[in-house]
């Protein structure tokens, strides 16, 4: 369906978009020289454009095109079609699939389609063995894209714009954009040069959307009382990146001094900070945790939580489908866990093994070699019993020591409230033998002489999964 007919093109558009692929290529890392690209390849104007100019500059063999089917459209099918038959003209390997758009998960059907794109995108890629990911947005989509950010309030990151190249979603896979710094009107005429077809997507034209309203209804207001608005927004976004960036690293510091090992934030050390230094950290910390900033209703939130629920047991604010928590002064971010009901009681006779896997607890115990701890003998000749705690037991830790609540004992040990429910409780006969995430009563665990006499002690540990 697209013609590739190569003239020797000598358009001025023609040598904008060859010499940014060249130049983009050129400051590849050396250990790029030798990658292979995969290609988001729709079949509209830009992502042909993309296509069909690397497929002049690289062989085929370091290139795939990636195509999806959305099946929001009734000329999907057509469009897969062209897209196939230009890669062959092209010798450029060709891959695709069909996803469904859910449509009723509270995104929208703009975000809920491009969630489910990159997300088939980053597989056929994988599936190809290629290096990276490239997109072909463009200047115009650089401006839309930051006009659009800014009008919904994003702040400094909206302003900045899209990165040239950052990681796909939920992946280690980077995502490049080659001709960012191309405007449209150069990928038309490059089009038009090489007498290139392409499909349209009828919803394009949809104003319903506000990206389709901004680019048909408010741009060309913007075009004609501001010709150079393209380049001042564009320079304006690179200073936005700067600032961000530079926000980033203060970010980075606080966090190093804020942050637990298994990083968490001390409440304490955050509320050290002054207040913008407090939000600039928590969208930092968010963002590491690979979710999208908080709006600003939700930073305020925690904010007023944090300077004025301290003395609250615990609490949590929901950001997309994770929590934001605090429990003993402690910031943690809770990934979505099925729902867990502790299982019937298991018992079971201890042989030797050094495993006992217990997949209804999600885990299992570990029976480990030692010089001291519980008699090998004694524990093979007891009926172990895996229960769910029901309340008022106790655990007896040290010798020098009374025994003490479970209760008391997750507070010190802060495992948070939703936790404790999963941790098994390990009896022997009728007595409370280990905690899960706890330890093992002392007067079970033989003395370090009894241990020296015999050097057949157990050490037992719970590891969940």
């Amino acid at each position: 369906m697209a013609n590739s007919r190569k003239p020797a093109p000598t358009d001025a558009a023609t040598d904008v978009v060859s010499r940014a692929l060249a130049q983009w290529l050129a400051a590849l890392e050396p250990s790029w020289q030798s990658s292979r690209f995969a290609i988001a390849f729709s079949g509209g104007r830009d992502s042909t454009v993309l296509l069909h100019a690397l497929a002049q500059l690289l062989p085929p063999s370091r290139l795939a095109a990636l195509h999806i089917h959305h099946g929001l459209q009734a000329q999907a099918d057509d469009w897969q079609q062209h897209c196939q038959t230009l890669c062959a003209q092209l010798n450029v390997p060709f891959l695709t699939c069909k996803i469904d758009v859910p449509r009723a998960n509270g995104q929208g059907i703009e975000a809920a389609a491009r969630e489910a794109r990159y997300a088939a995108l980053v597989q056929l890629a994988q599936q190809a063995q290629c290096d990276s990911l490239l997109t072909a947005h463009h200047a115009d989509d650089q401006v839309e894209s930051m006009l659009l950010q800014l009008l919904r309030g994003t702040g400094l990151p909206g302003a900045a714009g899209m990165a040239a190249s950052k990681m796909t979603l939920n992946s280690t896979l980077p995502q490049q954009r080659p001709l960012l710094h191309v405007p449209a009107s150069a990928l038309t005429e490059y089009v038009t040069q090489y007498q290139l077809r392409w499909v349209e997507d009828p919803s394009n034209q949809n104003r319903h959307y506000a990206r389709n309203a901004l680019r048909h209804e408010v741009l060309p207001t913007l075009q004609e009382y501001f010709p150079d608005y393209r380049d001042t927004l564009t320079r304006f976004s690179e200073h936005a990146a700067q600032a961000q960036t530079l926000l980033n690293q203060l970010a980075h510091l606080d966090y190093v001094q804020c942050a637990s090992v298994t990083g968490q934030l001390h409440v304490p050390a955050l509320l050290q900070h002054s207040a913008a230094r407090q939000v600039n950290l928590l969208r930092y910390w968010v963002a590491c945790h690979g979710l999208p900033a908080p709006s600003a209703a939700r930073l305020h939130e925690v904010m007023r939580r944090l300077t004025t629920t301290r003395q609250v047991r615990a609490w949590s604010v929901t950001h997309e489908d994770h929590r934001i928590r605090c429990e003993y002064d402690l910031l943690s971010i809770q990934a979505p866990t099925a729902e867990f009901s502790p299982p019937a009681a298991i018992d079971f006779r201890w042989q030797g093994e050094p495993v006992i896997e217990l997949p209804a607890w999600r885990g299992r115990w570990k029976f480990l070699r030692a010089s001291t701890g519980i008699a090998a003998d004694w524990l093979q000749q007891q009926t172990l019993s895996v229960r769910a705690r029901t309340g008022g037991e106790r655990l007896k830790l040290h010798p020098a020591r009374p025994s003490r609540s479970l209760k008391n004992l997750y507070q010190e040990a802060r495992i948070p409230h939703d936790r404790r429910d999963a941790l098994p409780l390990l009896y022997a006969q009728d007595e409370l033998l280990a905690v899960a995430g706890i330890g093992v009563d002392c007067r079970f665990v033989r003395s370090a002489p009894e241990a020296a006499a015999t050097n057949a002690c157990i050490q037992i540990v719970w590891q969940a999964d």
